[in-house]
């Protein structure tokens, strides 16, 4: 497992930008949040032992470690942070709701 940032440094950068801002979007939570959105947000590439080459996402809040296959290239990884936003999102609101705000509201 490798950060993404040590193999494709533009990439990652973009990467964890466009996780952070859809995410704080899909959530509601306050987009003044986006510096710590940002920086809790890493994005790893790896490669299982059979060769296989997935993305790992560590989300804000603590929302999710989502390993999602990947072939390597920019499209495929937009799709990927995309789909992981979506349901990390999901999970964000029901916490919210069932255990109480986060502290990123305002």
């Amino acid at each position: 497992m490798s950060p993404l940032a040590d193999v494709d440094p533009d990439l990652a950068e973009y990467l964890v930008a466009r996780l952070a801002d859809r995410w704080l979007n899909a959530t509601g939570l306050s987009l003044s949040r986006r510096p710590d959105a940002v920086k809790q947000t890493t994005i790893q590439e790896v490669v299982t032992r059979d060769g296989v080459r997935c993305l790992r996402a560590t989300l804000p809040l603590a929302s999710g470690n989502p390993t999602t296959q990947w072939d390597g290239t920019r499209a495929q990884a937009e799709k990927i942070v995309d789909f992981m936003v979506e349901h990390a999102a999901k999970e964000e609101k029901w916490d919210r709701e069932h255990l109480g705000p986060s502290g990123w509201e305002t």
